[in-house]
């Protein structure tokens, strides 16, 4: 693997190896990766982030932090100028967030182990891997698995990653949401069904994700009351207990807890919200040691 740019380039040879190793580091295995690694974080993020902080740490590699506020990225200096620089001080794998889409695609022609740690509404490769072990590890095999992402697609990486590896490995999955924020033929160019009631959705699903309601995002497509997004879409404790078979619960975080979710839910018992953090560390060192192999 020479780089991790989104799950549609990613081969069932790779993502054999990728789980491969996650689950090995789980068990306790330790594969060692002693270069640079370089975390260009261009947008703000508290678990991804420190994950691939963590990650580092879990295969012994150095970590090149920017900090674009205090970069010469406020002078005006480039993504590619950036790499050079990095490159030259002795980063080996560059692991980039922007809003930019396609950036990271654009910085892995420059020889350097590129991962995408989310491009504008692009994808988010590394979060589909976590949340895919996460629900491996709660049901085993997701072929035939029921599952339900309601939310802002529009706007949403983990959607447009999740959602197709899901769909690839077999799942069936349907999407909901306010029409403006699940745009026409959506789930279907994801290989999803779009579910247009989430009631009914909420019935037949083994597998709940909520998405997050990204404003930063939206511009002009903002949602202006969250109450009544809660009151229609959102997985409230009285919609979700009141299931005849209660679903296991994601979301990718951050949660808007009272919007898109209720607090009360994110530590119940079927759960996978907390797991979700603690298998993307694990998927995140597996792709720094699998990237290292290639460019040692």
């Amino acid at each position: 693997m020479r780089h991790l740019l989104g799950i549609a380039e990613l081969t069932e040879t790779e993502l054999s190896a990728v789980l491969d190793r996650t689950a090995k580091i789980a068990q306790g295995a330790i594969f060692s990766f002693a270069q640079p690694v370089a975390l260009a974080f261009y947008e703000p993020s508290t678990r991804t982030e420190m994950s691939f902080v963590r990650a580092c740490q879990m295969v012994g590699a150095s970590v090149l932090r920017l900090l674009p506020e205090r970069a010469s990225v406020v002078k005006g200096e480039g993504p590619e100028e950036t790499l050079h620089t990095l490159r030259a001080i002795g980063a080996r794998v560059l692991v980039v967030r922007s809003g930019e889409p396609l950036l990271p695609h654009r910085l892995s022609e420059l020889g350097v182990a590129v991962v995408n740690a989310g491009d504008g509404c692009h994808e988010h490769p590394t979060q589909a891997l976590a949340d895919l072990v996460a629900l491996q590890r709660a049901v085993g095999a997701v072929r035939g698995l029921r599952v339900l992402v309601v939310g802002d697609h529009l706007h949403s990486r983990v959607s447009r990653s999740t959602v197709r590896l899901l769909s690839q490995q077999g799942a069936k999955v349907e999407l909901a949401g306010p029409p403006d924020l699940l745009p026409e033929g959506f789930a279907e160019m994801l290989g999803a069904d779009h579910c247009p009631d989430l009631e009914q959705g909420l019935s037949r699903a083994d597998v709940v994700m909520a998405l997050r309601i990204q404003q930063e995002r939206m511009g002009q497509t903002v949602v202006a009351d969250l109450g009544a997004y809660r009151r229609q879409w959102g997985i409230t404790q009285e919609r979700y207990l009141g299931l005849r078979q209660v679903p296991w619960l994601m979301h990718p975080g951050p949660a808007n807890l009272g919007v898109e979710i209720d607090s009360e839910l994110v530590d119940g018992t079927k759960s996978l919200i907390r797991s979700q953090v603690t298998s993307g560390t694990q998927v995140r060192a597996a792709v720094l040691s699998l990237l290292g192999e290639e460019v040692a």
